[in-house]
């Protein structure tokens, strides 16, 4: 045998009918007979609709990929703040230093070469 039980949420359910159904059934009426008499006018109503629901879900995408990339680069930026203490704790402040002052020795040394070679080939001088 079965037994039909009520939610809780079923007089809710009831007394938001009652009271929003008096308010929506005139504009859906309003509507319907708009649609039927103008159908090209419903048409467009309907394909602005259709645009301004896309432009917001489009919109949403846009900050969803925006708060992506902004928290994959915050991961970049903190994951390369804990490589560089975990070298400097690694090898002690001296040795990182010294290290670090010779690679941009050598980074210096190759955008110092390049230049000259610009420079040489800017005046028409061949290497």
């Amino acid at each position: 045998m079965y037994t039909h039980t009520t939610s809780t949420l079923h007089p809710l359910y009831n007394s938001a009918l009652t009271t929003i159904s008096p308010l929506v059934l005139p504009t859906l009426d309003t509507i319907a007979s708009m649609a039927q008499a103008s159908p090209a006018a419903f048409t467009v109503g309907m394909l602005l609709l259709a645009v301004v629901v896309v432009v917001k879900v489009l919109g949403v995408v846009r900050r969803m990929v925006a708060f992506g990339v902004r928290v994959l680069f915050g991961l970049v930026f903190w994951g390369a703040i804990g490589v560089m203490v975990a070298v400097v704790w690694e090898r002690g402040v001296g040795r990182t230093g010294v290290e670090f002052a010779g690679w941009l020795r050598e980074v210096g040394g190759v955008w110092w070469e390049e230049w000259q070679k610009a420079k040489r080939e800017r005046e028409g001088v061949e290497i």
